[in-house]
């Protein structure tokens, strides 16, 4: 499969096989991580005024952006730390 850049899925088309069973349509999510960092969700616990504790995610905060990437205008996914901190090279 080509690489055509971020974006939030992929699809794969396999074709039927022998057993007879007929094509499928495979979906790659893409992964909540930074392109430059790779920073990813962490797990951390909710704790309510009346101490229930649940599990809940923290999620990095990711912006799609146009980036200057090996001479070339690509979007990819970065967090904003990345792009405050001047990894990025965005693109006119």
């Amino acid at each position: 499969m080509a690489d055509r850049g971020p974006g939030w899925y992929d699809a794969v088309f396999v074709p039927g096989r022998a057993d007879g069973t007929g094509p499928v349509l495979l979906l790659k999510i893409m992964a909540k991580r930074c392109e430059i960092c790779d920073k990813g969700p962490v797990v951390g616990r909710t704790i309510s005024h009346a101490h229930n504790v649940r599990p809940r995610r923290f999620e990095p905060n990711l912006q799609t952006v146009r980036a200057v990437i090996n001479g070339g205008v690509r979007r990819i996914r970065v967090c904003t730390r990345c792009i405050r901190s001047g990894k990025v090279i965005k693109a006119a």
